[in-house]
């Protein structure tokens, strides 16, 4: 992850809602929602309690509460997200803690008939 200047940092905690446009590096914690007009990165160490809405989402820290993406969620090896991530793009690292479901929008080519009503469309 790379730091841009806006970063919630380690020492300092954050008790209600953010919210803003631009990048957003989170090290310290966060106790409600994040909502974020472009790329979010939660650090190790790091700690968000509320619903989580970014462009792209990096996690190798803490989220407890679901999390939504425009673009991608990846969740690193230290991460861990007790919620449901919606994301056309989710990739998880194979030692880190997911606790939820996926859910991921896709586009089924013509024809699938019956079978397509069965899968969750956004």
């Amino acid at each position: 992850m790379v730091n841009h200047g806006n970063v919630i940092g380690a020492g300092i905690r954050v008790e209600g809602s953010v919210r803003g446009t631009g990048e957003l590096e989170i090290e310290g914690h966060v106790s409600g929602s994040v909502e974020l007009n472009g790329d979010l990165g939660v650090h190790a160490g790091a700690e968000v309690e509320g619903t989580v809405s970014a462009t792209s989402l990096d996690v190798t820290g803490t989220i407890r509460g679901p999390v939504n993406a425009q673009n991608r969620v990846s969740i690193g090896a230290t991460g861990v997200v007790e919620g449901d991530i919606s994301a056309p793009e989710i990739s998880v690292d194979p030692k880190a803690r997911v606790t939820g479901r996926f859910e991921m929008p896709i586009d089924l080519p013509r024809g699938l008939g019956a079978k397509s009503s069965s899968i969750a469309r956004r």
